[in-house]
């Protein structure tokens, strides 16, 4: 029954992965849970409102007509030729203005019907066979995780005797607070083992999709996520006996990212036995990154226009300080004259922000089982006093079974999902809160609160602003009062 219901689930899930005539599905994974749980997350994503696969459209439909040099809605093999190969398209996500190289070397494989004319319909189902038009996803491994988790648990066993009783993490706040070399009650990992570099790399392995998951990178194969488009290349097994008994679920979750200036994150967490997924959005870096290389390849074209034709070649671009731009010449001379006109110029760059408008980002950092992320409730990279105040509240959950002694083992293995455009501005939580300018000025560290320490007024003002007595002032007793 177990193996059964899994397969039908399975099979329910996968089919959900196609999509219609506009090629991209919104990207499916599967969360599985180590006593039979199976959910399946749907992340359909926008673009400032519009749907993810629409803007691949956009982008790849400008990308044929600037190759479409007679303008009859086709490319010819000739015209083909020039198109830049898939992996400087995926490389938009970094780089989000480049020059593209010499083209592809072939174009047998784009003239699907062997017709001799490349529609709109070939170049699309090309490139995205290629693994251009859909999110990109990557993933890292947290390596701190477990050498936090010693380090706490050494800093609390103050008998000495290998194991962490419910008293030690009663004395926690004490114990942990005590490390803050630097004066902003504030315990960062790194006041826990110096020189860490935490979180670690982040998104480092690239999941491809259009390869099966036994060529993926270790890191991606332990994952507990699965792609629902590779879930037919691979047998999954949970292995405990008490599992086979149970009936396999399948929820659904979707949750739709519009990745927009104006939009708020959206955010959520996931659950499937003792496996937690915290999803959050980012808006990334990529918008911002290319309208500065926009700026900077204007300005750079203009000083390098020596006779102020409003054009620019090889001999205006011959300083060693000017490769950029002698490349540029090269890959936006749409004319093939040897420069390039302010026109060319714009028209290249207005092609480059509609490939790189659709880069978006899915990062999947797994931390196993730290009980660091365990304490760092708003997962900013940080304990805060509020945060070392719930410490025993945060872990009684794992003293269900054994009363008097805390196994590491027992902590829930934890993932975080970032969705951005281009890399996320950060893989940690930056902490936001709507408050007075004066609390802000205040809360020096920036943790959300105001602890009596960052208060400046009289401290009778703020007893009286601390409604439940924590000695930290939140926004929320800011409006209460």
């Amino acid at each position: 029954m177990f193996r059964c219901s899994l397969i039908l689930a399975i099979a329910s899930i996968a089919g959900h992965a196609v999509a219609g005539d506009s090629g991209m599905a919104d990207v499916d994974f599967l969360l599985l849970g180590n006593r039979g749980t199976v959910k399946r997350i749907t992340f359909a994503v926008e673009i400032d409102g519009k749907p993810h696969s629409a803007v691949w459209d956009d982008a790849l439909a400008e990308l044929m007509t600037y190759y479409d040099d007679d303008r009859n809605g086709e490319l010819s093999p000739a015209e083909a030729k020039r198109l830049p190969a898939p992996f400087m398209l995926r490389q938009t996500l970094w780089n989000p203005v480049s020059q593209f190289g010499r083209g592809i070397p072939s174009t047998k494989d784009l003239d699907a019907d062997g017709d001799e004319r490349i529609t709109r319909r070939e170049l699309v189902g090309w490139y995205r066979e290629r693994g251009v038009g859909g999110v990109t996803v990557g993933a890292g491994l947290a390596p701190s995780s477990a050498a936090l988790t010693s380090a706490i648990l050494q800093v609390l066993d103050l008998d000495h005797n290998q194991a962490v009783s419910a008293a030690e993490w009663k004395n926690a706040p004490a114990a942990l607070s005590a490390l803050d070399v630097n004066s902003d009650e504030m315990i960062s990992p790194q006041e826990l083992l110096p020189r860490l570099n935490y979180p670690g790399t982040s998104g480092a392995h690239l999941w491809g999709p259009i390869k099966p998951l036994t060529d993926q990178h270790s890191v991606i194969r332990d994952l507990p996520l699965r792609l629902a488009a590779q879930l037919m290349d691979v047998e999954l097994n949970i292995p405990t006996e008490s599992s086979r008994k149970q009936e396999v679920t399948a929820d659904a979750h979707t949750l739709r990212v519009n990745l927009s200036r104006s939009s708020p994150p959206t955010t959520a967490t996931v659950a499937a036995d003792d496996v937690r997924v915290s999803i959050r959005s980012d808006e990334g870096v990529l918008r911002q990154r290319i309208e500065t290389a926009a700026r900077r390849l204007r300005t750079r074209f203009q000083a390098a226009d020596a006779d102020s034709d409003s054009c620019s070649d090889a001999a205006e671009t011959k300083r060693k300080d000017q490769a950029d731009l002698r490349a540029l010449v090269d890959a936006a001379d749409h004319y093939r004259d040897g420069r390039i006109t302010v026109e060319e110029l714009n028209t290249w760059i207005k092609l480059q922000e509609k490939l790189a408008a659709g880069q978006v980002l899915i990062t999947i950092l797994d931390f196993r089982r730290g009980v660091f992320e365990i304490l760092d409730a708003n997962a900013d990279g940080r304990l805060s006093p509020r945060e070392l105040g719930s410490t025993e509240e945060n872990v009684q959950e794992f003293y269900k079974e054994h009363p008097d002694t805390f196994d590491p083992a027992s902590v829930p293995r934890q993932v975080r999902v970032i969705i951005s455009r281009g890399r996320p501005q950060t893989v940690l939580v930056a902490v936001r809160h709507d408050a007075p300018e004066w609390f802000r000025a205040m809360d020096r560290n920036q943790d959300g609160d105001v602890s009596s320490r960052e208060f400046i007024g009289d401290p009778t003002a703020f007893q009286r602003l601390d409604r439940d007595g924590d000695r930290l002032i939140s926004p929320d007793e800011i409006d209460q009062h």
